[in-house]
C-alpha cells in the first residue's frame, strides 16, 4: 500500500511545511475559500498553497549509497544502520541526477526537479517546473518526465525554497528567475534565457551572465 505524505509550500510566506495530516474544508463564511489545515493549527488558503506529493520512492535506500559522512551523522544521531530505509522523494525535490557532472541539457549545472505529470513521477528541467508553479499553466511542462536516477542520485534540496542552489539570472522586467533555455545559434558565447514568472526572454553572455538584450514573448 502506498504511503501518503504531502508537503505544503506557502507561496506568500515562501515556506515549506512538512505534514502528513492535512484537512481540506470549506469555511462557512463568504467567500468560502478552500482551506488547508496544517499540523499545529495553521490555516493556509488554497490559492497561496502548492501541494507536493510523496512519490512513493525512497532515495538511496541502500546503506552503501550514503557517504561516510552521512553514515556517521546517522549513527551519531542514535539510530542504527538497519533503521536506514532511505529518504522520501517529494515533488519539488532537486535531484543531482548527473552527480554534478556536465551533461547535455544540464551544462549550466542545474539539477532536475521531481514532478507528477502524465500519470507518473519523474524529473523535468527546473525552469519548466518553476514556470508551471508561477503561472499555473500545465503546458509549461514541455519535457517528458524521466524517472531515471530518482532513487539513486542525491537530493540537494527543494526547488521552491533552496533557490541558492540554482544558477539563474534575474529578469529585467519582473526580477523573477531566468534560466538557460538554449544556446544562441552560431554564437557559442551567447545563451537564450527565459523567465519563469513572466514572458520575458533574453540573450545572456555565457561567461559573465550579463544580459545583452531582452524581449517580451517566447
Amino acid at each position: 500500500m502506498l504511503e501518503t505524505y504531502i508537503r505544503v509550500y506557502d507561496k506568500k510566506e515562501k515556506k515549506l511545511y512538512q505534514t502528513t495530516d492535512i484537512e481540506f474544508y470549506v469555511l462557512q463564511e463568504p467567500p468560502r475559500p478552500l482551506v488547508i489545515q496544517l499540523i499545529g493549527g495553521k490555516q493556509l488558503g488554497r490559492s497561496n498553497a502548492v501541494l507536493l506529493q510523496f512519490s512513493g520512492i525512497y532515495n538511496r535506500h541502500n546503506w552503501w549509497q550514503l557517504t561516510e559522512k552521512e553514515q556517521k551523522a546517522w549513527l551519531d544521531s542514535g539510530k542504527k544502520q538497519d533503521e536506514w530505509h532511505g529518504t522520501r522523494v517529494f515533488e519539488g525535490d532537486l535531484i543531482d541526477i548527473y552527480d554534478g557532472m556536465a551533461a547535455t541539457g544540464e551544462e549550466h549545472g542545474n539539477p532536475v526537479v521531481v514532478i507528477f505529470d502524465q500519470g507518473m513521477f519523474g524529473t523535468v528541467p527546473v525552469n519548466e517546473f518553476l514556470r508551471y508553479i508561477n503561472t499555473g499553466d500545465p503546458d509549461a511542462i514541455e519535457s517528458e518526465p524521466d524517472d531515471y536516477g530518482i532513487d539513486e542520485r542525491k537530493i540537494l534540496g527543494n526547488a521552491l525554497t533552496d533557490i541558492h542552489l540554482l544558477k539563474f539570472v534575474r529578469c529585467p522586467k519582473c526580477s523573477g528567475m531566468m534560466f538557460f533555455d538554449e544556446q544562441e545559434f552560431g554564437k557559442k558565447d551567447v545563451d537564450i534565457y527565459h523567465c519563469t514568472s513572466c514572458d520575458t526572454g533574453a540573450m545572456v553572455n555565457a561567461k559573465d551572465k550579463s544580459i545583452i538584450k531582452a524581449w517580451e514573448g517566447w
